[in-house]
């Protein structure tokens, strides 16, 4: 029989639903996975936002509200009272999840969620499970929450570069070096894929000789991919945008009743699996300051333009340094300075090749690569 392996997620944005179906296709063929939506399902007893509507709405469905309407304010507020209140009642949740990890006995436990894994790493070691963490940001702070001088012997961290400001957020809790792998975050196996770029750009019907801009603002969409594609429209150079708009079918014609220069062409999409054909053809990628996205664009080696006009989250102001210390691209501040930015870019070919020059260049891990010999060793 295949070893059972839970991989507890979240519905909270998309990233964590991104990272578990790559893990899902990564180990599948090996093992019997369960993935648990472990706020929705695990502690669903205590969860919040559920208590207080009588089960109608979840702290995930406040959490992709506030997402989609880039109120971030909110959503750090948000975590910091998620943290206060986890906190509270942190005896409860540690029995909970010793109670229900004894009862559905894996052999595995892997972690994709913030927050709480502090009280899955104790449940974990009471049941002699071995866990391992794969933080789906770079800052892994929210991951290791609750972690200090770990003394289970089977737990794993998991890192997405060999960079000292990655590995500079996990100092604080104290976990031995050994324990600490650099692997790459979980990303589908199509983004390391050789792409015919031709073929996809007549699929999309890509005029030929344009620069192609992406603009993606998330699987649930994006309260700015109105106002960016505003900007776009009045591009004085020939550029195709690709604008992506997620779940968020509804924005679909407002977007195509604006105005555009002669000189930019547009296709617009919706939640789609092929994000990776889309980077293989991309001259710029303007995105959120997500991880999974974020890190999607540095395996494409796609210069990028990042959306920093509203508060930044707490977990996704690393990308923003990180960005602008490799010289990857433009940390967007403004939204009327969309424009300057990809032109900066864009009509500059020397420092559109010089940001190429520098992603290619940035040392890459691929978990897909790495993660079964982590798994057999933890399973030994």
């Amino acid at each position: 029989m295949k070893k059972k392996i839970i991989i507890f997620t979240s519905g909270g944005g998309q990233g964590h639903i991104s990272a578990t179906k790559a893990l899902q296709s990564y180990l599948g063929d090996e093992f019997d996975i369960k993935p648990v939506y472990i706020f929705n399902e695990v502690f669903k007893s205590i969860e919040p936002c559920s208590l207080l509507s009588f089960g109608k709405i979840t702290g995930e469905d406040v959490y992709n509200y506030f997402l989609r309407r880039r109120w971030y304010k909110l959503l750090n507020f948000m975590y910091d009272l998620g943290n206060f209140y986890f906190k509270l009642q942190i005896k409860t949740m540690k029995r909970i999840a010793k109670e229900y990890l004894a009862r559905q006995k894996p052999d595995l436990v892997i972690s994709v969620i913030p927050i709480v894994n502090g009280i899955i790493l104790e449940a974990a070691q009471t049941n002699n499970i071995p866990f391992l963490l794969i933080p789906t940001d770079l800052d892994v702070r929210t991951f290791v929450r609750g972690i200090k001088s770990p003394s289970h012997k089977k737990f794993n961290l998991t890192l997405g570069f060999d960079d000292p400001l990655i590995r500079a957020k996990a100092d604080f809790a104290k976990i031995p070096e050994n324990q600490i792998m650099v692997t790459g975050l979980p990303v589908r196996r199509d983004f390391f894929e050789e792409k015919d770029k031709e073929a996809i750009k007549k699929q999309y019907n890509i005029p030929e000789g344009k620069p192609v801009i992406v603009l993606m603002m998330g699987g649930q969409g994006n309260s700015s991919i109105q106002i960016f594609t505003q900007q776009l429209a009045t591009l004085t150079i020939p550029v195709h945008v690709i604008i992506c708009i997620g779940r968020d079918t509804y924005i679909k014609e407002s977007l195509s009743s604006i105005p555009f220069n002669p000189q930019v062409s547009t296709t617009i999409i919706g939640f789609t699996d092929r994000i990776s054909d889309l980077l293989a053809i991309a001259d710029l990628l303007i995105t959120k300051s997500g991880s999974v996205s974020f890190c999607e664009g540095i395996y494409m080696n796609v210069p990028m333009i990042l959306d920093a006009t509203a508060t930044l989250l707490y977990w996704e102001r690393l990308n923003h340094v990180l960005l602008q210390k490799h010289d990857w691209g433009i940390c967007l501040k403004k939204a009327s300075h969309l424009n300057k930015a990809v032109t900066k870019i864009l009509g500059n070919p020397s420092y559109h090749q010089a940001i190429k020059e520098s992603l290619k260049k940035y040392p890459k891990t691929r978990l897909d690569l790495e993660i079964k010999p982590i798994v057999g060793e933890l399973l030994a």
